[in-house]
């Protein structure tokens, strides 16, 4: 009897039972995330990642002419903005002076400036005093212009008859500033400030200053004569600075030159000052060959009288002392010296 072999069937059976709940199982699991893709290890980048794309050329053009534009409009932003602070400075400039301005007792008035530069240019001419020389030589080519120029302008803005102490001319005046040049040397004349006040109907322009000068022997000589016979002050006052507060006051007429210029020199307050004492000061001043109006020159000789244009009188003010600084410079000394060449001739 020929047996029937059961395994399968009974593998076929098991097979067609597995398969339904394979089926089954794989409906009711759970789906799982796709797998993220594989970068290379030296780039870190995906495969599948497009490049940036490179901008064209009129792509360029625009975004350099768009920044370019931004920068222009930034920097013109900022000049503008620089202007409106200059203004705003010139606007607190001009308010400073108008204060500082007020200050004076009398009203200033701004169209009077012109003659302030005359006073300026004429302090500026003289700074150094006149050209002067020593005994057998003359004045260099430089001086001779100087000379000239200095002459030109007194004879074109002061008045012919302008009243300079109790004298009136420009010569009296020309021969002061060549007195003072020769007896003293490094002579240097310095104003720090101008003050234009009106007055009716002229204005009056004050010029508080320093004259700076070096005593010589000569100075004694010739200004101080009586304290020879005391040596030890005189060889305290050979190479001596002093520094002379000066006030000058000028007075301009309707024809806008000047007609009356007052100056005073303090000699007493620059002695003090460099002596250190009162009773020497005393000793210099007692008999100085000074004048009133502090002229220098021989007190036998009487000075011209004042001559006034036949005109109402009129009243001025004066102004109050002011100090400067200055320095000194080298001039002549020496006994036997003369001036080279006088403006006066010039003139």
């Amino acid at each position: 009897m020929v047996m029937h072999d059961r395994r399968m069937d009974i593998t076929a059976l098991c097979s067609a039972a597995e398969e339904p709940a394979a089926e089954a199982e794989a409906d009711t699991a759970p789906s799982l995330p796709p797998l993220a893709p594989v970068r290379h290890g030296a780039t870190g980048k995906s495969p599948s990642k497009k490049r940036s794309r490179r901008l064209s050329n009129s792509e360029r053009g625009k975004l350099y002419r768009s920044r370019r534009k931004n920068y222009v409009q930034t920097l013109e932003e900022q000049v503008e903005q620089l202007k409106n602070e200059v203004d705003e400075l010139n606007l607190y400039g001009r308010a400073q002076q108008q204060r500082e301005a007020g200050c004076w007792q009398l009203t200033q008035q701004p169209t009077n400036a012109s003659f302030a530069r005359v006073v300026h240019e004429y302090f500026s001419l003289f700074k150094y005093g006149v050209p002067v020389a020593t005994h057998g030589s003359g004045i260099v080519q430089d001086q001779l212009l100087l000379s000239s120029r200095q002459a030109g302008f007194l004879n074109g803005l002061m008045h012919p008859s302008m009243v300079f102490g109790s004298s009136y001319g420009v010569r009296e005046l020309l021969d002061q500033w060549e007195k003072y040049s020769l007896f003293h040397a490094g002579l240097k004349y310095e104003v720090k400030n101008l003050q234009i006040m009106a007055a009716d109907p002229n204005p009056v322009v004050l010029a508080p200053a320093t004259l700076y000068v070096r005593f010589t022997r000569r100075t004694v000589e010739e200004i101080f004569p009586h304290v020879l016979c005391n040596e030890a002050l005189v060889q305290r006052l050979i190479g001596l600075q002093l520094e002379y507060p000066v006030r000058n006051t000028f007075y301009f007429g309707d024809d806008n030159k000047i007609h009356r210029y007052d100056t005073y020199v303090d000699f007493v307050a620059a002695f003090v000052r460099a002596l250190g004492n009162v009773e020497d000061t005393m000793a210099m001043m007692e008999s100085a060959l000074i004048r009133q109006e502090s002229m220098i020159g021989d007190l036998l000789e009487e000075p011209p009288q004042v001559k006034l244009e036949q005109g109402p009188v009129q009243s001025f003010p004066h102004g109050e002392t002011v100090d400067s600084d200055t320095c000194s410079s080298e001039s002549s000394e020496g006994a036997g010296r003369h001036i080279g060449m006088s403006l006066q001739d010039i003139l």
